[in-house]
């Protein structure tokens, strides 16, 4: 509409229906994740956000903001951008108590995000392949339901609630930047206009190098915009040298950066390689296992299950070979068998085509190759869109076509849209607390080691229940029998709970080496001694040689280097329930010190632990020797 002229009945029914599709989608996100947005921060937000110093910014200088920004070390990248969002919510917020603003940022980058997609999907809808199927009424539609149903679909709820996933959904926001710009661009080539390849080449330019600050998987924005390209559009339908030049355009922008990154990996197979060194799994056993997690991220999506859904699915059990577990192998065939017919039959089925692309180019990176644990919900966050709105075209269509009735499609779009809407608000309501969100996770995934995990330190944090932490931590052991970490928080727990008991047998006036004192509701593997008037509860699965073993012949992961950080801070303290544990911890740290199957930044903190240890109990020509070690220097 051009300045100075009056809008058209037509024009005005579609700025009505843009107002209804972006209020109604600002008022049902904060509706739906409302009750979680006073939540814990929960696993990376501590390591990333509440325990960095340069992100607690405390007043905004020129250095300030350049620390923040580059104190970042998950991503090759820094993420600078969403650093700097992390730093920039605590100053506002005046610190980090108060997890609000920052889930409630969270909440803003989603709508805008959703907002977004209303858009994208009606640049979808006017694609040479998707133009003539619906009328323009039906376009509004799908677009309003399929934009609606992906901001309020469950398997969402992580990147929102999760703080430290906003770097995932910021990248995401210029990523689809990036395609609307590309979508317009391409549709004046469509119209021989000569900015289209100049608008194309900006939305992907600038959306790469803007995503990029904020999580690596940005660098799929110019593979999204080919899959649209080779599958809603047609360059038939462009003169010569514009087809000529498109292929180049994409040639240079897709195909090239595309070769150069597989190059880069075949000559520096460390950056791949060296994720595995915490892993228990290997390159093969996750690509295998990715097969079977595609599936299950596609039934996630299409039937959102809130017993299904969670924060954890290191549950799934590794695929070892095509036959182990037998599900592989037609997973496996299942992938391939649709990546062919997108690829073959994409005129035909160019709808369908789009979808399978799409999904399987947003999962390309952090499904694949690297080392990466084996499944997050918040990987579909933008793969989830592809399959929603192939869906939502479909059903519409359908509708259309056998009822002809536009309140059919209505009554359906509000349905569908209750159920997202209910099933996101009553996860959202799981995060409230720190104890209520374990307590979901542990219940809908009781054989997750990292939900076991969650549970017991909740237990403990929130319901001080010694017991209950033990039947978790135990619970643990029986999931991941080669993690370390369970087993040293077994010890810690148990020293921490023998103390307890200790001290109140004494103030009673009772002897304790007269009777054991047996506790009620304690696991009966759980075996007590007791000498000089000392309680000592143990558990055999936790005794000093079997962790001394996993942390020699097992990698180093996350959670063992969680719980030897943990053990440190309490030794060096000087807790008394960690005094009698000193002795192991300084050996347990040798001995991860030496382990090879670790990264080079968990090895300098044990490094770096182990020689404030040694100074601890006077040793300190071994602690200058652990401070002068360099991670370099370890046999390979």
């Amino acid at each position: 509409m051009q300045p100075g002229k009056k809008c058209s009945g037509h024009e005005m029914a579609q700025l009505i229906s843009h107002a209804t599709v972006i209020l109604s989608l600002i008022f049902l996100l904060i509706l739906a994740y409302f009750p979680g947005l006073h939540g814990p921060y929960v696993l990376d937000d501590e390591p990333n956000i509440t325990s960095v110093k340069a992100i607690a910014l405390k007043e905004i200088t020129r250095d300030g903001i350049q620390q923040a920004m580059w104190s970042n070390d998950s991503g090759p990248l820094k993420r600078p951008l969403a650093a700097l969002s992390f730093a920039l919510n605590h100053y506002f917020a005046g610190g980090f108590d108060n997890t609000f603003p920052f889930k409630l940022t969270n909440v803003v980058i989603h709508i805008i995000n959703s907002i977004l997609v209303y858009f994208l999907a009606l640049r979808l809808m006017h694609s040479p392949a998707l133009i003539a199927g619906l009328g323009d009424k039906q376009k509004l539609q799908v677009a309003g339901l399929a934009a609606t149903l992906w901001a309020l679909h469950p398997i969402q709820l992580t990147n929102v609630l999760y703080v430290v996933q906003r770097m995932n959904s910021l990248s995401a926001l210029f990523v689809i930047l990036g395609l609307i710009a590309y979508i317009h661009g391409r549709e004046k080539l469509e119209k021989s206009e000569p900015a289209g390849f100049m608008l194309m080449g900006a939305g992907l330019v600038i959306g790469t190098l803007l995503g990029l600050g904020a999580k690596e998987n940005a660098a799929l924005l110019p593979l999204f915009a080919f899959v649209i390209e080779v599958t809603l559009y047609r360059s038939n339908s462009l003169n010569r040298p514009v087809r000529k030049r498109l292929a180049i355009f994409h040639f240079c922008l897709v195909l090239v950066p595309v070769a150069m990154f597989i190059g880069y990996l075949a000559t520096h197979p460390d950056f791949v390689m060296h994720t595995y060194a915490q892993r228990n799994f290997s390159l093969s056993e996750r690509l295998l296992t990715e097969a079977r997690v595609l599936w299950f991220y596609l039934s996630l999506i299409l039937v959102p299950s809130t017993h299904r859904l969670g924060l954890f699915h290191d549950d799934i059990s590794l695929s070892t070979s095509l036959l182990d577990p037998v599900s592989t192998l037609p997973a496996v065939a299942g992938i391939c068998a649709a990546a062919a017919f997108a690829l073959i039959l994409r005129r035909k089925y160019p709808l369908a085509a789009f979808a399978i692309l799409w999904f399987l180019v947003g999962h390309s990176l952090e499904s694949s190759i690297f080392g990466l644990e084996i499944a997050f919900e918040h990987r579909n966050y933008l793969p989830s869109l592809g399959i929603i709105f192939a869906a939502t075209y479909t059903i519409v269509h359908f509708l259309q076509k056998t009822t002809g009735n536009s309140k059919v499609i209505t009554g359906f779009a509000v349905v569908i849209i209750m159920v997202f809407g209910f099933g996101t608000w009553s996860l959202a309501g799981t995060w409230k607390d720190f104890y209520t969100l374990a307590e979901h996770c542990v219940t809908n995934h009781p054989n997750s080691p990292r939900a076991n995990n969650l549970a017991a330190h909740a237990s403990i944090l929130e319901k001080n229940d010694a017991i209950a932490a033990v039947r978790y931590i135990l619970n643990g052991i029986h999931a991941a029998p080669h993690e370390a970490g369970f087993r040293m928080d077994l010890q810690l727990l148990l020293a921490q709970f023998s103390l307890k008991v200790t001290s109140a047998v004494a103030a009673s006036g009772a002897s304790a080496d007269d009777k054991p004192v047996l506790v009620a509701g304690m696991p009966d593997s759980i075996k007590v001694s007791s000498n000089g008037g000392i309680i000592n509860y143990y558990h055999e699965s936790s005794n000093d040689e079997v962790i001394k073993t996993l942390l020699k012949e097992r990698p180093i992961t996350a959670h063992t280097i969680m719980t030897l950080n943990n053990l440190f801070t309490c030794v060096i303290s000087n807790t008394a329930y960690c005094r009698p544990l000193a002795g192991n911890v300084l050996e347990w740290h040798v001995i991860a010190a030496k382990n090879t199957m670790t990264t080079d930044s968990y090895h300098r903190l044990i490094l770096s632990n182990t020689a404030r240890l040694y100074a601890e109990s006077g040793d300190f020509q071994r602690a200058i020797g652990s401070i002068t070690t360099r991670t370099d220097t370890r046999t390979r």
